[in-house]
């Protein structure tokens, strides 16, 4: 056999079960199949935890901003307060209550998760701003100066949040724009719009604010912050041009934040930045408070929008799984189904094949070896029975020709015994001549006187024994015929016996092909190209080989 590629593989294979070939067909198939659902799985895992820990991050950093409005609204109702307007104390009590509450949420959401290492910003801090918040002896600069240094802080800590929780570093462009608007764009305008609310309201309040000189240059300095915002507000408005370009929409809250914060720059350069002063302090305060909540309003709506995109993408993450999982049991179970089915399809018709070459190797050709189907094992069972047909149409002849020589040879024998009967009857009448001879002799000897009756005695006696000798010449030739019919006969059993031992060994070769046969079918893969036919080419034709 011509060695190729296959060699090997079609070696390994022919010693291999049926079963086995099954089992490591199938395996090949599943593993790789398996191997790439766990990757899908495990990276889908790895996206979902992703998420999660970004929502995670979320919530915390959105705890966060809650905690600087209320502190905020603290510091700035606090220095207003401070200035003599005593109409905002309820407001800075209420802010208080807001900081504390905050205080207990974040702390929370930062004990549940340790793995972002938050311990050496957040617990100085956090005994920071508890201490400011009950300390009611400290000056209104200085509470001041230490409530900006913790608001400072907290973006600190927020933007550590983000940066650990992947809040920032989302890889889908529409969720890094927003996060970068609401936690990087964002909270410094909203600083700068604290500041004047805060301090301009305060410096309003002032008793000297028209008349002291050093009131309304502190006033002076204090509203370039508008020109801070205003400079801002560019950058922002890019990134919210790069929400339409990525085809969102632009945030809802977009447009009253730019109306509340350009009244405030506006009204801060007519009113403070001129020294002017003609714009009443509850006024300012409201405009600005007005500007803040919606700057806070459009980093709700931002950071709502960022928690269902991530909510969506989660439940999206977990529908693919659920569908690469699913999908992989029904694939599993399928090939698992197919691999059975094909099991008890080939070694169902290998054993009713096995069983039919059993009972031909046995005697019994009568045995139908049809498998249903149209495949190769259908066709392989075909071709059986059309061998098991052929050989016992070749017995049936066999015995035919052996009946038809036992009749003959009966016929032979019968012949011979009654050609034995009329040579014995020949030889008899040959003894009778032969006597009637003696007795001519001992009459000629005894009756010499009378020549003419002898003559005519010895004239007869010579036709007589012309007529013997004819009779002797044919006894003779059947005698010739009979050694001949005899050789006939011995020819006869001769081919007999031979056509006898040929057919025993018909027989004997048709069991050992059998058996090779059940070996070759046994031992071929499903797959491999049989070539149904004669197993012996010296005594069958070659048949078509069935791909």
């Amino acid at each position: 056999m011509r060695s190729h590629i296959f060699t090997p593989a079609v070696a390994l294979l022919r010693r291999m079960s049926m079963p086995s070939k099954m089992i490591g067909m199938a395996a090949i198939a599943a593993v790789p199949m398996l191997i790439v659902a766990f990757l899908l799985m495990a990276d889908n895992w790895r996206a979902l935890q992703t998420t999660e820990e970004a929502r995670n991050g979320l919530a915390a950093m959105r705890a966060l901003q809650g905690l600087t409005h209320a502190l905020q609204d603290w510091r700035d109702a606090a220095d207003v307060t401070a200035a003599g307007e005593a109409s905002l104390k309820s407001v800075q009590d209420q802010a208080a209550q807001r900081a504390a509450d905050g205080l207990r949420v974040v702390h929370e959401r930062l004990q549940n998760h340790p793995e972002w290492n938050t311990g050496g910003l957040w617990d100085p801090l956090r005994e920071q701003l508890d201490a400011l918040l009950k300390d009611s002896q400290r000056t209104p600069s200085v509470r001041h100066a230490d409530a900006t240094q913790a608001l400072a802080r907290l973006q600190r800590l927020s933007g550590w949040i983000g940066d650990a929780a992947g809040v920032q570093r989302d890889a889908d462009a529409l969720t890094a724009h927003r996060a970068a608007l609401a936690f990087e764009g964002l909270p410094p305008v909203r600083e700068l719009a604290s500041q004047l609310r805060g301090r301009a309201t305060a410096m309003l309040a002032h008793p000297d604010a028209m008349t002291d000189a050093v009131t309304i240059s502190n006033m002076v300095r204090q509203a370039a912050a508008a020109d801070q915002i205003e400079a801002l507000l560019p950058a922002l408005q890019e990134r919210a041009d790069a929400l339409q370009r990525r085809g969102a929409a632009v945030p809802a809250g977009w447009g009253p934040f730019r109306s509340a914060t350009d009244e405030l720059v506006r009204s801060t350069a007519a009113h403070l930045k001129t020294a002017a002063m003609t714009v009443d302090k509850l006024e300012f305060y409201a405009l600005a408070t007005r500007a803040i909540d919606a700057q806070v309003a459009l980093e709700r709506e931002l950071t709502d929008s960022l928690d269902a995109d991530w909510a969506r993408r989660g439940a999206q993450l977990q529908r693919e799984s659920v569908i690469v999982a699913a999908g992989c049991t029904l694939v599993l179970l399928l090939l698992s189904y197919g691999t059975v089915a094909f099991y008890r399809a080939t070694i169902g018709g290998l054993a009713h094949l096995n069983e039919a070459i059993d009972r031909a190797a046995e005697g019994d050709l009568t045995s139908d070896a049809v498998l249903p189907g149209r495949d190769e094992m259908a066709d392989m069972s075909l071709r059986l029975r059309h061998m098991l047909q052929a050989l016992s149409e070749l017995v049936a002849d066999v015995r035919s020709a052996a009946a038809v020589l036992g009749h003959v040879g009966l016929q032979l024998v019968q012949d011979s015994q009654q050609l034995a009967d009329r040579t014995q009857s020949q030889a008899a009448s040959l003894e009778q001549a032969t006597s009637n001879v003696r007795a001519v002799a001992e009459t000629v000897q005894t009756n010499a006187d009378s020549a003419q009756d002898i003559r005519h005695l010895t004239g007869e006696l010579n036709r007589e024994t012309e007529r013997a000798s004819e009779l002797m010449q044919h006894t003779v030739g059947g005698l010739g015929s009979l050694q001949a019919t005899s050789q006939r006969m011995t020819e006869i059993i001769g081919t007999i016996d031979g056509i006898a031992f040929q057919t025993n060994i018909l027989a004997l070769n048709a069991a050992v092909e059998a058996a090779r046969a059940g070996r070759l079918a046994g031992a071929l893969p499903w797959w491999r190209p049989r070539c149904a036919g004669w197993p012996s080419a010296a005594r069958r034709p070659p048949t078509r080989c069935a791909n």
